[in-house]
């Protein structure tokens, strides 16, 4: 520390430049920035790890029914089962 001189055994007092005051201010509101920066990062992450626990909620059922048609669909084509409607409509 060039302009710095000792108030006592453990404190030293630093004379900024102006140019060096700024690099301080610069560097204060850098943090600033990082911090809104993370804080938005763990908010995003939040919402996103949201919507993928209702993603794979709504997504596994219907994986689950779609791989019931394909196999009921098998027994058609292999003549196991007739090929009745699965869900009957109740119309003739």
């Amino acid at each position: 520390m060039a302009n710095s001189f000792n108030a006592a055994p453990d404190w030293c007092i630093e004379i900024l430049s102006p140019q060096q005051n700024q690099t301080k201010v610069d560097a204060k509101a850098d943090r600033q920035r990082i911090d809104t920066a993370l804080a938005r990062g763990d908010r995003d992450r939040a919402i996103n790890e949201n919507e993928h626990r209702t993603f794979r909620e709504t997504f596994q059922p219907l994986l689950a029914e779609v791989a019931r048609s394909w196999q009921r669909l098998e027994k058609i084509s292999t003549g196991a089962i007739a090929a009745e409607p699965e869900y009957p409509t109740g119309l003739s």
